[in-house]
């Protein structure tokens, strides 16, 4: 039998430069197998904990602990020690509990999930158990920032030297930015030609549309994939799932079961109140 206990843990956003150094060397680790989702609109990295303990209690920890500056501790087997790691990445807000929802939780809640990127919400209860979701809260601080800086002042004092510069550079220049100019402009003229079609065939009872995923949060080439859609098939496609489940077998009471429980959870989640600090659900076996 399993127990749960439950802890609350206070939230503070004072820096730790012993836990940021962790949460440096834990951000990009292949060991994590991160995951992107989208959480509030914005695409975030999403990953498993046991994921990050393993990280955590591998030998990679003691052979980049001087290369991130972390602290000396010798995690190695050492679980609960990266247990109580991973409660302070917590508490200081690097890592944030969230919940992965499946495709029908989410459209239930008005968002709009898309093949690569899974809806994610937060939540105020991080359970310590191995497949539980969390989210990165999180970026460390880039090495190049100062050459960055540097190139784009060089960038900015050589704008400004324009016309100084050869004919030939201010004439690619030119063509360069017709070029760009041309492609906006052919972009807007795509989304009129897609509103009027909508429009014109709207009275028949069919959204269509050229380039469904002209405005959707995807990749540039997914933008304009498939060539054409029509929102009535999508819906007539619901209709025939839901008859079908009229009729249940096994599987799809299962699902049922697994979706009503994630309806009542997601309501209970509303009505709660956001506290300053994250309920710690830890499981253990007897």
């Amino acid at each position: 039998m399993s127990q749960l206990r439950e802890q609350q843990v206070p939230v503070s956003k004072e820096k730790d430069p012993n836990i940021e150094a962790i949460a440096s060397y834990l951000r990009y680790n292949k060991i994590l197998k991160q995951r992107q989702g989208k959480l509030n609109g914005a695409a975030v990295d999403f990953f498993r904990l046991k994921r990050c303990l393993r990280a955590l209690t591998g030998e990679e920890y003691i052979k980049n602990s001087k290369k991130y500056k972390m602290p000396n501790i010798d995690l190695l087997n050492n679980e609960k020690q990266a247990t109580q790691i991973f409660i302070q990445l917590i508490s200081k807000q690097l890592i944030i509990p969230v919940k992965k929802l499946k495709t029908s939780e989410a459209k239930r809640q008005n968002l709009k999930p898309t093949k690569n990127l899974p809806c994610l919400i937060n939540t105020q209860k991080a359970i310590l158990s191995p497949n539980e979701y969390y989210c990165w809260n999180f970026t460390p601080p880039n090495p190049w920032l100062p050459f960055y800086s540097i190139l784009g002042l060089i960038v900015i004092f050589g704008i400004v030297l324009f016309p100084l510069w050869p004919l030939f550079l201010r004439k690619g220049v030119w063509y360069i930015s017709m070029l760009l100019l041309g492609l906006i402009g052919l972009f807007f003229i795509i989304a009129i030609i897609r509103l009027i079609l909508y429009l014109i065939i709207l009275p028949f009872g069919l959204k269509f549309w050229i380039f469904p995923n002209l405005f959707e949060d995807c990749g540039f080439f997914d933008s304009f994939k498939p060539l054409y859609g029509f929102e009535g098939e999508s819906k007539k496609l619901s209709k025939k799932k839901l008859r079908k489940s009229k009729h249940p077998t096994i599987n799809n009471k299962e699902e049922d079961l697994g979706n009503s429980s994630a309806v009542k959870s997601s309501q209970n989640k509303k009505l709660a109140k956001r506290t300053n600090n994250v309920t710690l659900e830890e499981v253990k076996e007897d």
